[in-house]
């Protein structure tokens, strides 16, 4: 999907359950064969499935949660308001307090 993407054959972002062929003229006939069985299988499983696939495995499987390291966690940002910039996946019930991270969960 990227690929047909950076080619601007097809109208898709990493996660998206569906794509949009952009001109479906100049397509040839393996072209359109093949992205019509991908959105076949986009549409069973609500995407291609990596997304889905990341996300059981750090959540179910592996039993994480997401922590936004903050200074403020009442207003999720770091010094002088600015916004935190990235998030950290991290075990269920770590003491934030130990680890030098004010976390929000």
């Amino acid at each position: 999907m990227r690929n047909a993407a950076g080619s601007h054959l097809v109208q898709y972002l990493p996660g998206d359950t569906v794509f949009r062929v952009v001109n479906e003229a100049t397509l040839t006939p393996a072209q359109k064969g093949g992205l019509a069985r991908i959105a076949d299988v986009m549409k069973q499983y609500k995407g291609t499935g990596v997304q889905q696939a990341i996300n059981r495995a750090v959540f179910d499987l592996l039993d994480m949660i997401v922590v936004y390291p903050v200074e403020d966690e009442n207003h999720f940002c770091k010094q002088k308001r600015r916004s935190a910039p990235r998030c950290i996946p991290d075990e269920k019930g770590i003491d934030t307090s130990r680890s030098g991270i004010s976390g929000a969960y």
